[in-house]
């Protein structure tokens, strides 16, 4: 069994939208992967921020 260290190759990484954008045969620019860090971005800081809330709000009830 080879060890993980040992391999050798090329490793290519993708996010989500570029490995969608290249399995349909598109492309995808920098302006829409910014922008979708953007919006992805607001969105674990809107869950954070709901989780923080709903977790105040039943310290209250008790």
């Amino acid at each position: 069994m080879t060890n993980h260290d040992e391999m050798e190759g090329m490793r290519i990484v993708m996010s989500a939208p570029q490995l969608a954008a290249a399995l349909s045969g598109q492309s995808i620019s920098q302006g829409e992967m910014w922008t979708n860090r953007l919006w992805g971005g607001l969105a674990v800081a809107g869950g954070v921020l709901k989780t923080e809330a709903a977790g105040r709000s039943s310290k209250r009830r008790r």
